[in-house]
Order: structure tokens, then C-alpha cells, then sequence
């Protein structure tokens, strides 16, 4: 699938398997989300356990290894121009790095889990804010001052479209900073990604909607900023482990 200047596939190698020294035709994240591999480069092995990341240039010629057992492996390509502004902003992709750890393990957990249960459908906002926050995880945060008044700007950007379709570059030009700046501002704000963030806002608006008698779903949905009712009732019931129908019955009953 692509989603926000990237390019994700899984791919599943038997027991065994070995590419040969090869090169990839755009710069390339990848990580196991099952079993461990080896891969070298520039005269160097590394084995990479689950969730650890590797992020390689296209040009970067490297062999991978799957001795131990079967590998299943989610790579990301990224495209241009999105490569031209992670570059430029982080550094990444002009050497290999390898990026392990608690926060990149749960973001790289989090891609994969997004990745499989909702890619094509209307989370594309929310993977890739968190494609977006694994990118910028090596990418200082900007002085005090600056960065309070980015997050304001991309707060209030995102509470006064919260019920259209934007994406995260459109936020990142509210806040007026490049998108992974934005991702790792969120996670130091407001700990959670951009996606997330938009989630929390218009459930909220969903709940001030349902306390008024007499507005259909669909249209709690529609005026929400959800692409549907099952997408409202699943988003609902994910944050307020209720779903939009009880949480109104819930607000009709007598204290």
C-alpha cells in the first residue's frame, strides 16, 4: 500500500533464505515483526531482533541472511519528495543506521499492527503520523519557546478541521514546521502521534453530538469527521471502551 510518500509491503522468508548483495530502488525502512535475521553492510554484520529497525539508502548495497528460521518482514520505502524532507531534516538515509529501543520498538509494533488491520481504509492519517514519529525519533526537538508555539498552531489547526480530510503534511504547514518535527512534538506533547491526537478531538466532538437528542448516527459520524458510522463505533470503542449507541443511552438515564 501507499500512504503519505510511503511504500509498504510484507514479505515472509523460509528458513534458509539468503539474498545476495543487492541494492534497493528507493531508501528502504524495514523490520522483522517475526524471528531475527542477519544483514551486512559496508563490511559489517548486524542481526536484527523483532522490531528492531534498519533505515538504508537505495544505493546501499547489503546481503540479508534467515539461517535460524522463518522471518516475516515489513519494509517501507520511502518516496520522493518525502525522502528529500526526511533527509534534509533528520539526516537519515545518507548512512545506515540502526534504530532499536523501547519507543522504536512500540512505534514499529504499532506500523506493523495499523499496517495489517486497517491499511486502505480511513486510519491512512493515523500510520502515517507514525511513520512519520519513527522518522523523526532521532530529530531533536526545537527550543521551548518555538516548540510551544508550533504545537499551538497544529492544535488549533487540527480543532478547526477536525470534521474534513487533511493529512499530516497540512498540519505540519499550520504549525509551520516539517512533518517529522510534527511527530515528535506530539509524542512530546501530548504523547501520542498525530493520528491519535485527531481521534481524541473528534470523539470527543462525537460525544457532545450524542448528548443532544434526536441526531442519527450516521450523522454524529458525518459531522465528526468519520468516513462512516462503523468507523465512528469502532474509533469510540476503542478510546471510551463503549460504543456511540450505549454512550447515549448511558447520558439519558437518571443520575
Amino acid at each position: 500500500m501507499r500512504v503519505g510518500g510511503f511504500r509498504l509491503y510484507e514479505v515472509a522468508f523460509a528458513a534458509g533464505d539468503r539474498k545476495p548483495l543487492h541494492e534497493h530502488d528507493s531508501a528502504c525502512v524495514c523490520f522483522s515483526t517475526r524471528g531475527a535475521f542477519d544483514e551486512g553492510i559496508r563490511g559489517r554484520t548486524h542481526r536484527f531482533a523483532p522490531f528492531e529497525v534498519s533505515l538504508k539508502a537505495a544505493d546501499e548495497l547489503h546481503w540479508d541472511s534467515f539461517d535460524d528460521g522463518p522471518v516475516t518482514m515489513l519494509s517501507v520505502n520511502v518516496l520522493e519528495p518525502r525522502l528529500t524532507q526526511i533527509r534534509e531534516t533528520t539526516g537519515l538515509f545518507r548512512t545506515p543506521h540502526v534504530a532499536s529501543g523501547g519507543a522504536v520498538g512500540r512505534l514499529a509494533r504499532r506500523i506493523h499492527e495499523t499496517f495489517r488491520l486497517e491499511a486502505g481504509g480511513p486510519s491512512d492519517l493515523l500510520l502515517e503520523g507514525l511513520l512519520l514519529e519513527l522518522m523523526g525519533s532521532v530529530t531533536a526537538l526545537r527550543p521551548q519557546g518555538a516548540a510551544d508555539a508550533a504545537f499551538r498552531r497544529a492544535t488549533d489547526f487540527i480543532r478547526d478541521n477536525f470534521a474534513r480530510s487533511f493529512t499530516v503534511d497540512d498540519v505540519a504547514a499550520a504549525a509551520r514546521v516539517h512533518p517529522a518535527q510534527l511527530a515528535r512534538l506530539f509524542r512530546a506533547r501530548a504523547h501520542c502521534s498525530v493520528g491519535d491526537f485527531v481521534r481524541s478531538v473528534r470523539v470527543e466532538h462525537a460525544k457532545d453530538l450524542l448528548r443532544r437528542d434526536g441526531v442519527p448516527l450516521a450523522d454524529v459520524a458525518q459531522q465528526a469527521g468519520f468516513c462512516d458510522q462503523s468507523h465512528l463505533t469502532r474509533v469510540f470503542r476503542e478510546q471510551t471502551r463503549s460504543t456511540p449507541a450505549a454512550f447515549r443511552r448511558a447520558m439519558r438515564e437518571p443520575a
